[in-house]
C-alpha cells in the first residue's frame, strides 16, 4: 500500500482538495526522523539547517508539480489571494524561508547573545531573562525560522496558513 494513503488528513484539508499535497509534505518530513528537529534530547546544529533546506526544496510547489506531475494552483485567485507563481523567484516565499529567515535567525540570535547587558547592570528579572537568552541555541532559532511558514506550502489564505502549518508540524512530529 502507498505510504501516502496511510496518512490521516484533516477534514479541512480534504475540503481544500489538497489531501495529496498534505500527505506528500508529511511523508517528506521523514527527513527529520532521528534529528534534533523532532528529538528534544538532541541539540540542533548546522546540519539541521541543511536538513530544513533540503526539506523545503523537496516540498516546494515547483518540485511537487515536477515530481508528481500534479496540479499546483498557481493562479487560483478566487480562493487564494496570492499565487505560487513567484515561489522560487528572488524575493519569493522559498527565499524568504531559506535562506533569509533561517540564516537571519542564527545571526540575530548570536548578535543578541553577544550584546546582552552585563548582569551587574540588571535587576533580578533582567538577569533571569539574560540567562535564558544566553541558553538559546542559534541553530534551533534558525530551524524554527526556516519552518515558520510551513502552512504556505498549502495555502496563503490569511489565518489558514498558521492552522495548516501547525497541523503539518504536529503530523510530522516537529517540536
Amino acid at each position: 500500500m502507498n505510504k501516502l494513503c496511510e496518512i490521516r488528513v484533516p477534514h479541512t484539508i480534504e475540503r481544500l482538495g489538497k489531501e495529496k499535497r498534505y500527505a506528500f509534505i508529511v511523508n517528506e518530513g521523514r527527513i527529520f526522523d532521528n534529528s534534533p528537529i523532532k528529538d528534544p534530547s538532541m541539540e540542533p546544529g548546522e546540519k539541521d539547517l541543511e536538513r530544513v533546506s533540503s526539506f523545503l526544496s523537496a516540498i516546494s510547489p515547483v518540485a511537487y508539480k515536477d515530481s508528481w506531475g500534479g496540479e499546483v494552483e498557481v493562479s487560483n485567485k478566487a480562493s487564494d489571494p496570492s499565487t505560487y507563481d513567484n515561489w522560487d523567484k528572488p524575493g519569493g516565499p522559498q527565499e524568504h524561508m531559506d535562506p533569509l529567515a533561517m540564516k537571519g535567525a542564527v545571526i540575530i540570535t548570536k548578535l543578541i547573545q553577544e550584546n546582552l547587558k552585563p548582569t551587574d547592570k540588571l535587576d533580578k528579572e533582567g538577569v533571569e531573562i539574560a540567562e535564558q537568552m544566553r541558553k538559546i541555541n542559534p541553530f534551533h532559532a534558525g530551524v524554527a525560522a526556516g519552518l515558520h511558514d510551513l502552512g504556505r506550502e498549502l495555502s496563503h489564505i490569511f489565518e489558514t496558513t498558521e492552522l495548516v502549518g501547525g497541523s503539518l508540524a504536529n503530523k510530522i512530529g516537529i517540536r
